[in-house]
């Protein structure tokens, strides 16, 4: 077990809860595309996808920033920060959690697969691009989210509005929360040359974090409005939104790194909640 543990470090397993920042979207993709009835097969392997995909790429993350993370105190125990693994065992691990996650992806439609392996592209941009743009943010927001498109492909075998709209409500919220976690890093980022959304906005970093909390309640109602959802459905979202709004406010306290990854950590709350109303509609 001792052995193992660099490999659950690399693939943040001992950190699961970031997996339902992946897994919740999907869900609300899901519950929407099978007017609230997916399979069980679909849940499994969007739910093992969202388990393996989100390992990959924390592992592909941290062989990319291997020579980075030492300086950011944050990352530094990282297993290749650290060298408690070679670069030669990450790259085997990826090639392990890919190979399961093309078995999982071939049993979906064609539409699917060829949504999947875009995912993977932007999922090995997304490290690159804090080198050279303020918004690696968004990146991340669209690369995380794919699987929304992917779950309306697998269900109906076709993209329509209503999936974009949902795609684009998930990107801001995925920005939001990122911009959160990059603020805890905002010194260490600026000292190594790192950018983000966090350095970008700098003193309006709140506000703009709530902006994109708004968007995408804004988008979940007009999604809501065009499906002509039940009040529940709006009831619940207005409960979203203050408490988003509530969290963004504790952003003004805090006080030092922890609190912000504290805060982070708290944001798949919403997600869950907002798949609650979704399906309650």
């Amino acid at each position: 077990m001792k052995a193992m543990l660099p490999y659950i470090q690399l693939m943040r397993l001992d950190k699961p809860w970031p997996i339902l920042l992946l897994l919740w979207p999907m869900y609300w993709a899901l519950v929407l595309a099978s007017q609230g009835m997916p399979s069980l097969k679909n849940i499994l392997i969007f739910t093992l996808g969202a388990i393996i995909m989100r390992s990959a790429g924390a592992a592909v993350n941290d062989l990319i920033d291997r020579k980075l993370d030492p300086h950011v105190a944050r990352t530094a125990t990282r297993p290749l920060a650290a060298k408690t693994l070679s670069v030669r065992q990450a790259i085997g691990c990826i090639l392990v959690l890919l190979s399961i996650a093309l078995i999982l992806v071939l049993q979906l439609n064609t539409l699917a697969i060829a949504i999947s392996v875009i995912a993977v592209l932007m999922t090995a941009l997304y490290p690159f691009c804090k080198r050279f743009t303020h918004f690696p943010q968004v990146v991340l927001g669209f690369s995380f989210n794919l699987g929304i498109l992917m779950a309306f492909a697998a269900v109906q075998a076709q993209l329509n509005v209503l999936s974009f709209l949902l795609l684009a409500s998930a990107c801001c919220y995925t920005i939001a929360y990122d911009t959160i976690y990059a603020m805890a890093d905002q010194q260490d980022d600026q000292a190594i040359g790192i950018l983000s959304t966090a350095l970008f906005f700098g003193q309006h970093s709140i506000l703009m974090i709530r902006c994109f909390e708004t968007m995408m309640i804004a988008l979940l109602v007009l999604i809501g409005y065009l499906l002509h959802f039940s009040p529940n459905y709006f009831v619940i979202l207005a409960a979203v939104f203050t408490i988003a709004m509530y969290q963004i406010g504790k952003l003004h306290l805090v006080k030092n790194r922890e609190d912000y990854i504290r805060i982070f950590s708290k944001q798949h709350i919403l997600a869950l909640i907002i798949l609650i109303a979704i399906y309650l509609r």
